[in-house]
Formats: C-alpha cells, sequence, structure tokens
C-alpha cells in the first residue's frame, strides 16, 4: 500500500513539472544564443525554419538596449541563418523578410564601424535574394 502511494505521489509531482508554459522557440534560440555569445548545430536546426520569427524575437531583445558589436554579428547571422533555406520555413507568412528588413534598418540607424555597416548590407541583399526564390 505505502508502494502505491509513493508510485502516485511521484506521478502526480512530475505531472506538475510538466505543466510550465515554454517560450517560443524563436524567442528560446535567440535569448540563448545572445546570451552566451555563441551558437551550436541545435539552435542553427531551429534558425533555419524560423524565417522572419527570428527577427521577431531579436526586436523583443533588442528593443531593450543597443547591442554590442559581438551582439549584431551574432543578430546577423541569425537573420542570414533564417532565411538561408526560404523552403523549410514551417510558417509562409515567415518567408518575406518584413521584420527583419525592420531590425536591419534598426542596425543601421546604430553608431557603427565601416566593416559592420557592410555586414548589414550584406545581410540585407542575402535575404533579399534568398525570399525572391
Amino acid at each position: 500500500m505505502r508502494l502505491l502511494i509513493a508510485f502516485l505521489l511521484m506521478g502526480a509531482t512530475a505531472g506538475i513539472c510538466q505543466t510550465v508554459a515554454l517560450e517560443p522557440p524563436a524567442e528560446l534560440v535567440v535569448n540563448r544564443i545572445l546570451s552566451n555569445e555563441l551558437y551550436s548545430g541545435w539552435d542553427e536546426k531551429i534558425l533555419v525554419t524560423l524565417g522572419d520569427g527570428s527577427a521577431v524575437a531579436l526586436t523583443k531583445y533588442l528593443s531593450e538596449r543597443d547591442p554590442s558589436p559581438p551582439e549584431i554579428r551574432l543578430s546577423l547571422f541569425m537573420i542570414r541563418r533564417s532565411f538561408d533555406v526560404p523552403e523549410a520555413i514551417v510558417i509562409e507568412a515567415d518567408r518575406r523578410p518584413r521584420t527583419a528588413l525592420f531590425v536591419l534598418k534598426r542596425l543601421e540607424s546604430l553608431q557603427l564601424s565601416d566593416e559592420l555597416r557592410n555586414e548589414v548590407k550584406d545581410t540585407r541583399k542575402a535575404i533579399l535574394r534568398a525570399s525572391s526564390k
């Protein structure tokens, strides 16, 4: 009888732990990459499916601060990677880079080195080319 009660209590505890809401994948990946200033293959696999969804998450993250040069480079990487394979983007509306272009415009408005400004321009060209396929 005690064994049965212990088993039922463990099951109830596990059920409670599983009801915690998770962040959307885009926000989770963007926050993890920018907070740690590195990314993994798992992050790249998720980014490829996000398209403009990654830019929406970037907007939320960047709205609270002016990003540092490493954060800008990682942001550009995430935007590029999100549009590398347009047919892999899960939500069809996210195949168009609306918010991504907004994020790039915001980044261009910052005081950037010539090198970083060129990276922003190259990213814009790359995502426009990829989204027109």
